[in-house]
């Protein structure tokens, strides 16, 4: 068993009715094992329905390297209040056993009209050979989130 601690800091900044920013910091300790421990510092710009991310990673993936995330998104009307969210990204890191790579996420999102977000989706690599123990294979997961 792994415990994580996340200190996290968000400032979210409302331009419009239809454009918003969110500017986050996350503060990651592992427990068991200090390897992956490290920062984030990233934005989100929502924009009519767009989202377009940045975030600079002090600890890629352990490797005691830094990295950037590059990645865009949009959610559709799917049916019954379903959204189909959709997202690429690319991620830049300076490991030198490591390739960069795009990443692919499909999913269908269920938000509530009390701030909970549940989704159930599927997420890929363009590189997954790269990876030990399987973490850039082809995965399916759920999530639940809410917001206070």
């Amino acid at each position: 068993a792994h415990l994580w601690l996340s200190f996290r800091g968000e400032v979210k900044i409302n331009f419009s009715q239809s454009i918003e920013m969110d500017l986050y910091y996350h503060d990651d300790h592992y427990f068991r094992s200090s390897d992956r421990n490290g920062n984030l510092l990233g934005t989100k710009l929502f924009f009519s329905g767009v989202k377009a991310q940045f975030e600079m990673l002090s600890n890629w993936e352990g490797t005691k390297a830094r990295g950037q995330y590059y990645a865009t998104g949009y959610d559709f009307d799917f049916f019954y209040g379903l959204l189909l969210g959709t997202h690429l990204g690319y991620t830049t890191q300076n490991s030198e056993n490591l390739k960069n790579y795009f990443d692919a996420r499909v999913g269908l999102i269920y938000k509530t009209n009390r701030s909970g977000i549940y989704d159930v989706f599927v997420t890929t690599t363009s590189s997954p050979s790269q990876f030990d123990n399987k973490r850039g294979q082809t995965a399916y997961g759920v999530s639940a989130s809410f917001e206070f």
